[in-house]
């Protein structure tokens, strides 16, 4: 005969003892729902994420500036000031002593990725098409300490590994490199993630769990941004190219954002182009001497 019944009122602390039930008619499995269900611990957990991406009401790279760090988003886990005045992310048994609080987004351009068979010749029109796609790859790890449901429960986008796919929009080749090999390539939106983390130690006894030996931490994490359509969102652009050498051309023939710190496969193509700035300040871009060698195609200049 199993107990169906626990007495509402007793105190639930680790070291309490249960006289009035049987040790081993007791339901391991009842014991850990009536607890929680006691202890007001059975909503939000961490296998039961939110809304599948970011609400791009609040945050979206097409209305926030690139690297601000935005604290638009309603917080899903706020922050508790402990006794000593210090602020940390509050945990339960309820989320396996696991959590997340975001404190702010911002995003940036992420690695190009070339679309396939998007090479184009010198004099060629080399359109892109709305049918194109490319893969965009992401590093998958994740070792901050909580899981990646924790992550999503506490954070504006759900942390995946599953790849996200960019599709074409249909560009012409500029009409200024009409005369110039290149390729298309895409250059996603990352998304960035930051706040505070905790994790704690699961223990437990006949009646009760608890969370034990706390552990805080300051946790950042980066994604590729999503639209609406689940699609990678960013910024599909025409990188010209040496016909022989398939290097890209100097800094006066490319779109700005290709010439981004991290954008380029060739980090050498924005070291080039940092080399142009006055006073190695970007702020006051290149100099004249510089964009006039650069279209002399002598740049950076030997």
């Amino acid at each position: 005969m199993r107990y169906s019944f626990i007495l509402e009122g007793l105190f639930l602390l680790p070291t309490a003892l249960v006289a009035a039930v049987p040790v081993a008619d007791i339901d391991p499995a009842m014991m850990d729902r009536e607890v929680a269900r006691l202890n007001g611990e059975l909503e939000g957990r961490v296998d039961q994420p939110e809304s599948p991406w970011i609400n791009d009401n609040c945050f979206s790279p097409e209305n926030v500036e690139e690297h601000k760090k935005d604290e638009s988003c309603p917080k899903k886990n706020e922050l508790k000031q402990g006794s000593q005045g210090d602020w940390y992310c509050p945990i339960k048994i309820g989320n396996n002593c696991e959590s997340y609080c975001e404190q702010n987004l911002s995003w940036t351009f992420g690695k190009e990725q070339p679309f396939d068979n998007a090479s184009c010749r010198a004099g060629s029109d080399c359109s892109l098409s709305i049918t194109q796609s490319v893969t965009i790859t992401e590093t998958t790890s994740f070792n901050f300490g909580i899981s990646h449901s924790a992550f999503s429960l506490g954070a504006s986008f759900s942390f995946s590994d599953s790849k996200s796919t960019a599709n074409g929009i249909s560009h012409s080749k500029p009409d200024d490199l009409k005369d110039n090999c290149g390729y298309w390539t895409f250059v996603p939106y990352m998304v960035t993630s930051c706040g505070r983390s905790a994790k704690a130690d699961i223990h437990k006894n006949i009646i009760n769990k608890w969370c034990a030996n706390r552990v805080d931490g300051d946790m950042c994490v980066t994604r590729a941004y999503k639209t609406k359509s689940g699609t990678a969102g960013g910024k599909a652009i025409f990188v010209a190219t040496d016909c022989d050498s398939n290097k890209p051309l100097p800094f006066c023939k490319q779109d700005e954002v290709f010439l981004k710190a991290g954008v380029a496969r060739d980090e050498q193509v924005h070291i080039d182009y940092k080399a142009s700035w006055w006073d190695g300040d970007q702020s006051k871009g290149p100099t004249g001497t510089a964009k006039y060698q650069c279209e002399l195609g002598n740049w950076p200049m030997q």
